[in-house]
């Protein structure tokens, strides 16, 4: 799922009035928002693969411009992406 760059920059912008913290291993503050949303999944034991009662994670990625430290933040909790109730398809 693409998310427009514009959402993202305001949603930093919101938590981070005044500008977005510089990063905290090079301090540069040049920073690279990646608008696909990633997600992370809960894994069970030795089974690597999705099962349907596992919890997901949605992230928006940024990264570093300068030396590539990247951090993952829920989109739910940014409330970059808000859930819509499930609607079971037609059989």
């Amino acid at each position: 799922m693409r998310i427009p760059e514009q959402d993202i920059v305001s949603l930093f912008r919101s938590k981070f009035p005044d500008g977005v913290p510089p990063c905290g291993l090079c301090k540069a503050d040049r920073w690279l928002f990646d608008d696909v949303l990633y997600e992370i999944r809960e894994t069970a034991g030795q089974r690597l693969f999705a099962r349907e009662d596992t919890k997901v994670f949605p992230l928006v990625v940024i990264t570093c411009a300068n030396c590539g430290n990247t951090h993952l933040m829920n989109a739910l909790v940014t409330q970059i992406v808000v859930p819509t109730p499930a609607v079971n398809e037609p059989a």
